[in-house]
Formats: structure tokens, C-alpha cells, sequence
């Protein structure tokens, strides 16, 4: 009798571990959904007048290319604070590697939920000012990512 009790018990065990299994690999793949993801970022254009006052002065800021009339999409300092604008909202970013050589520019920023990678090429320079062209790739913390060619300039 105790034999069947434990059978029993080993059975029902099974398949409740069984059912766990296909309830994990459900959601994994339901999350792996690539197009699912990229609609998550949705990020919005700005203007000049609507700039963090945390930017004063001297300042990098990027226009998805093709898109150059709705406004910027990124704005930095300079040196350590970048802004992009989720929504209605800026989200503050930290930048945290930057490296220029040879007129290609490479920043990494990151916040809470997102990171941005950019990657800028030189071309041209007018003034105090330096024109860039490029790609910006935002990532969320959910894993979902979205890349924009831009195009913008660096200056005081």
C-alpha cells in the first residue's frame, strides 16, 4: 500500500514539474518576440526652447536623419549629462565613456532603464561648432532595443 502511495506521489510530482516547463518556455519565447520589443521605445522629438535647463552652454544635439523638421531626439552637456525624451518625459542619462579620435565619436550613457550607445562620424566644422552623422542605439532595461541614424552637431 505504501508503495502505491509513493508511486502516486512521484506521478503527481511529474506532472506538475512537467506543466511548469512548458509554462517557462511559453513566456521565454513570448519574450524573445523581436518585434514585440522595438515598438516598446517610443521616442519623442523636442525643440530648442524645450531643453533640460541642465544644458547651458556648450552642448552636443542629434535629429534622427531624414526626420531633421520634428526636432532633436538627443541632447548631452558636453562632458557628463545626456537627455532623451521617452513619451512626455526627458530621461536623464549618465555618460559615462566617451572617446573622440580622428573625427569618429563614441559615447555611452546610460539611466535607470535605458542605455544609448552612439557612434558619430565628423563632417564638417563651421566655427565653434562640429557637424556629426552617425547612428544612436537606445536599449531598455527590458531588453528591447532600437537603433536611429542621426545626424547633428557639437559646439559652444
Amino acid at each position: 500500500m505504501k508503495l502505491i502511495a509513493v508511486l502516486g506521489l512521484a506521478l503527481a510530482l511529474a506532472a506538475c514539474n512537467s506543466q511548469s516547463n512548458e509554462s517557462a518556455s511559453d513566456s521565454e519565447s513570448i519574450a524573445e518576440d523581436p518585434t514585440e520589443s522595438i515598438n516598446t521605445i517610443n521616442l519623442s522629438s523636442f525643440q530648442e526652447s524645450e531643453f533640460p535647463k541642465a544644458i547651458d552652454g556648450c552642448a552636443c544635439y542629434y535629429k534622427e536623419k531624414g526626420k531633421e523638421d520634428e526636432g532633436y531626439i538627443y541632447v548631452d552637456d558636453f562632458s557628463r549629462l545626456a537627455f532623451i525624451k521617452i513619451g512626455d518625459t526627458f530621461e536623464a542619462l549618465e555618460i559615462y565613456e566617451a572617446h573622440s579620435e580622428n573625427g569618429v565619436v563614441y559615447h555611452k550613457c546610460r539611466a535607470e532603464h535605458y542605455g544609448v550607445d552612439i557612434n558619430l562620424t565628423e563632417t564638417g566644422h563651421e566655427d565653434e561648432t562640429w557637424q556629426y552623422e552617425g547612428s544612436m542605439e537606445i536599449n531598455k532595461i527590458d531588453g528591447s532595443k532600437k537603433t536611429i541614424q542621426v545626424i547633428g552637431e557639437c559646439g559652444c
